[in-house]
């Protein structure tokens, strides 16, 4: 059945153009549901990126207000030196009501994991560290599973990805929002060590997410979770109000979606206290955010309906559900191919309305680049220090990115399952299953089939021919810049405070494992 899934959408391409040939009407009104549609999705990010933004205001707390946070940690094949550093930084939190659980989950138990298990006994009073064979539903089956290994003094959950280097003031700064009753989560932004250097647009288009959409977010009132480097109350848990969706592979906005709903306050502050891994290569890249753009159309459409109709919630705070969960929606495929069925419709029942739907389309084209470029340049500008050229390279980065991002939600759309897949950190293992460029390549093809269908039939526009070709132009030059970063990043000589790509010193030696001797000077 799941490999019968992409005849079943061909089937329906195929259909869909039988109806527009019967009634030529029914391919204008879908292009202009989906010019609508963009539209909606370029006003909800256009304000997002110019609305006045109001920050998170720390409270004033009595100093002995020190609540019992159990830091969550679940990791499956990273490399144990990248999780021994991360669990390193974590022993030396500037906070004295804390317990770290560790969860190794669906790896083979090997001396790999013996060296992460040994340093975890080496501070009894911290770590507590826990090994499975199987879990099901990828991430949130595992964090599911540490509630059973935390301590039953738990008052608040936070979670972190093995490859963070947290700062110590962390929970310390992050806490005190708790004092009051009616806050269920922090959420603070996810960070990468090697962005001042290398890798500048691909760092801060990353960011984007939180510098604009959580920022906004926080100024409505509807903060959502992210997952690593956030907090959450745990007695919504122990009471079983909220629970990991283990059927989302984005089970963190699945989370804060809830907690918002049971009416509770979420809120994110603007700044970093830990920085993790960039993507390796391009293709831990791509998977990245291909998980990204699938999960959360499938919790927009799982939810949306609640969402829409959830007392609790007003009308701005709904809006900002819709507009965090299409910020990595891209429409430029769907685009492409009815420009692509309008040439087939033209062909084999030519009809004036044909003309029409060419204009919409290409309106909505414009409407979709320009809009992500105000999102990016405008916005990053008004929520961080970022020059103008780096906001520009963030844009060239997410151009690049096109073809993944308006893949990956068709295919949620269409019933076709996509796996959790945790992003690679190792850097001898790189990712060769999912090295193919079919995303970027389908969404340029299918544009240039429309163009060449509309000028064979006549109906071609110079405007059209200079909307596709700069949109292209676009495109190619965006996988080209995204590429190019990593190919700097990896030839790039090793620097303060930075990863290199090749040989990691501060994550692995040259076999990828910690020394005895390291675990000696953890011990110390």
């Amino acid at each position: 059945m799941k490999g019968s899934r992409p005849y079943v959408f061909c089937g329906l391409v195929a259909g869909f153009a039988g109806i527009s040939v019967a009634f030529p009407p029914t391919l204008l009104v879908l292009s202009c549901v989906v010019l609508l549609v963009v539209l909606a999705q370029t006003l909800l990010h256009v304000a997002a990126a110019l609305r006045q933004k109001v920050p998170a205001q720390r409270p004033h707390v009595p100093g002995g207000f020190q609540p019992f946070v159990s830091i969550h940690l679940v990791y499956a094949s990273e490399p144990p030196a990248v999780v021994l550093r991360s669990l390193q930084r974590l022993a030396k939190l500037d906070y004295n009501n804390y317990e770290v659980v560790v969860l190794h989950n669906n790896t083979p138990d090997s001396e790999d994991i013996n060296r992460v298990r040994r340093y975890c006994r080496l501070q009894p009073g911290i770590f507590k560290f826990a090994h499975t064979d199987f879990v099901a539903g990828g991430k949130a089956g595992a964090l599911e599973l540490t509630q059973d290994l935390m301590s039953e003094r738990t008052e608040l959950i936070a979670i972190v990805d093995s490859d963070y280097q947290v700062r110590p003031d962390f929970l310390r700064e992050c806490t005190p929002y708790f004092a009051d009753p009616n806050v269920a989560l922090v959420q603070t932004p996810q960070d990468y060590s090697d962005a001042g250097l290398h890798n500048k647009g691909i760092s801060l288009e990353l960011r984007s997410f939180f510098s604009v959409a959580m920022t906004d977010a926080q100024t409505v009132g509807f903060v959502t979770f992210t997952g690593t480097m956030g907090i959450v109350r745990a007695q919504l848990f122990i009471d079983r109000r909220i629970r990991w969706n283990l059927g989302c592979i984005t089970e963190d906005a699945d989370l804060g979606m809830h907690i918002n709903q049971l009416g509770y306050k979420g809120v994110y502050i603007d700044q970093s206290f830990g920085q993790g891994m960039l993507p390796l290569d391009y293709a831990a890249l791509r998977t990245q955010r291909q998980r990204w753009a699938y999960g959360n159309m499938q919790l927009l459409a799982g939810n949306l309906r609640q969402v829409i109709t959830a007392p609790r919630l007003n009308v701005r705070q709904r809006l900002s559900f819709i507009m965090q969960m299409t910020a990595w929606l891209r429409a430029e495929l769907l685009i492409a191919l009815l420009w692509a069925l309008a040439g087939i419709v033209q062909l084999l029942a030519p009809q004036q309305l044909t003309r029409h739907t060419y204009n919409v389309l290409a309106l909505a084209l414009v409407v979709s680049v320009v809009s992500h470029a105000v999102y990016l340049v405008v916005g990053m500008g008004r929520t961080t220090r970022a020059t103008f050229w780096r906001r520009w390279r963030a844009f060239l980065s997410q151009s690049g990115l096109i073809g993944v991002m308006s893949t990956a939600w068709l295919r949620q759309l269409v019933g076709m399952p996509l796996t959790f897949k945790v992003t690679n950190k190792n850097a001898a293992a790189k990712n060769t299953a999912d090295r193919g460029y079919a995303p970027e390549i389908i969404f340029p093809a299918v544009l240039v089939a429309g163009l060449g269908l509309q000028a064979f039939t006549g109906m071609a526009e110079p405007w059209h021919l200079a909307i596709v070709s700069g949109t292209l132009a676009l495109i190619t030059a965006g996988v080209y810049y995204v590429h190019l970063q990593f190919m700097a990043a990896e030839s790039a000589p090793t620097e303060k405070n930075v990863m290199p790509r090749k040989v990691l010193p501060l994550f692995e030696d040259s076999l990828g494992i910690v020394t005895k001797a390291e675990e000696d000077s953890f011990q110390r």
